[in-house]
């Protein structure tokens, strides 16, 4: 709950698991960016755009990156930075 952002690398059952939940949730709430990094990533979305009932508006919810700092990019982008008050701040740590 106290991450700004997801980010998806490439993995195995438990990393489909995972996107699907956050993905789930970024539906649901649409709160937190959920950033795919790889390439195999838009080959998958689109595959299971043509094979599933999933809809373009939840599937425009995903953003694509190619690389850890285009990644970095997409959530200096999406996300607002964290103020002072911010109850997320660690402090004295």
């Amino acid at each position: 709950d106290m991450s700004s952002a997801h980010v998806v690398l490439p993995g195995s059952i438990g990393t489909l698991a995972e996107l699907f939940l956050s993905w789930n949730l970024r539906v649901s709430d649409g709160r937190k960016p959920l950033i795919l990094l790889g390439e195999e990533w838009e080959t998958f979305i689109e595959l299971l755009g043509r094979n599933t009932e999933i809809r373009e508006k939840d599937r425009e919810l995903l953003t694509f990156a190619h690389s850890a700092g285009e990644a970095f990019q997409q959530i200096t982008k999406l996300v607002p930075p964290v103020s002072p008050s911010s109850p997320y701040e660690m402090s004295g740590t």
